[in-house]
């Protein structure tokens, strides 16, 4: 029964940790934005996924009022705790950058995403997909960026 009752406590700490890691998405004219996370392995209901929405600076803005919205989604390498709490060091990281680098270009923040994580000490490799979209005519148009394992980008303005 002791048993039971740890277990039980250690998979509430981590649905609870890993719901704290989730971001609520904003709301935005034009697009609907939602998100599901489901872990891929089951026995640990953690793991390295992450997802990410916020509207950029309104001077940022590329016609009329509304602002420009960065959509980021990304996997640490792994299916475990390693893979959630390396995700919990780096979840912030690719917003700040993007803020920290006007004109808020998807490339340039992964640039310095890769750069900083080349400094710190944490091996990481994984995927990720950080993309802005800018409103065109009450849609959205996509400038994207994507990482692979360190040191390979690819861009692409849709």
């Amino acid at each position: 029964m002791e048993r039971a009752l740890y277990l039980a406590e250690r998979i509430s700490v981590a649905r609870q940790l890993q719901a704290a890691m989730l971001t609520d998405l904003p709301l935005a004219d034009g697009v609907e934005i939602s998100a599901l996370y489901q872990p891929a392995a089951d026995d640990h209901m953690i793991g390295g996924d992450r997802y990410d929405a916020y509207h950029l600076p309104r001077a940022a803005a590329s016609h009329g009022e509304t602002p420009a919205l960065m959509v980021t989604v990304g996997d640490i390498t792994g299916h475990d705790m390693h893979a959630a709490t390396i995700m919990g060091q780096i979840r912030s990281m690719p917003g700040q950058a993007t803020i920290d680098h006007p004109p808020y270009s998807p490339a340039t923040a992964l640039t310095a995403l890769d750069a900083a994580c080349s400094i710190l000490p944490m091996e990481t490799s994984g995927t990720l997909v950080h993309a802005r979209l800018d409103p065109v005519d009450g849609s959205f148009a996509g400038f994207w960026s994507a990482a692979a394992p360190r040191g390979r980008y690819a861009s692409r303005r849709t």
